[in-house]
């Protein structure tokens, strides 16, 4: 349990170094590089947390997600899309980084996508036996 503790806060410290050096600043502004959104729970979920996107400078994302009102013992997953809502009706979606189980009711990944910032309009965390959706950050609203 101790080791699954300072893993989980040894990578955190990662995200939050890489953000940095990518200039990815605490206001939560949308800038040519980076994104913040926030997770907004959908269909009487309670789940929420943040979502951060720093574009790479050879190109693709790298995506930071960190959801709480997770069940303990649940599998997860979290996709992008090129939509506002985290519909499957978009016409360009990809996963982020797998499944993951939260520590407790948060649940922490990261992953590198192919496709440019400018790409991703929303990112969703959905139940991943289901897929049901569970909260959705829109992190381009004003396209």
């Amino acid at each position: 349990m101790r080791t699954r503790k300072l893993h989980f806060v040894l990578h955190g410290i990662a995200v939050l170094t890489v953000l940095a050096l990518a200039g990815v600043s605490a206001s939560g502004e949308v800038e040519e590089h980076h994104a913040r959104g926030e997770l907004v729970p959908v269909e009487g979920s309670s789940v929420g947390g943040q979502v951060n996107l720093v574009q790479l400078p050879q190109g693709g994302t790298l995506i930071s997600i960190v959801a709480s009102g997770l069940n303990a013992g649940g599998t997860y997953v979290s996709l992008y899309y090129s939509n506002h809502d985290c519909g499957f009706d978009a016409l360009d979606m990809g996963i982020v980084g797998g499944t993951y189980t939260p520590d407790g009711t948060v649940g922490h990944v990261v992953g590198r996508i192919d496709d440019d910032l400018d790409e991703v309009t929303s990112i969703s965390v959905r139940n991943a036996d289901d897929l049901s959706l569970l909260a959705c950050a829109d992190v381009h609203p004003a396209d």
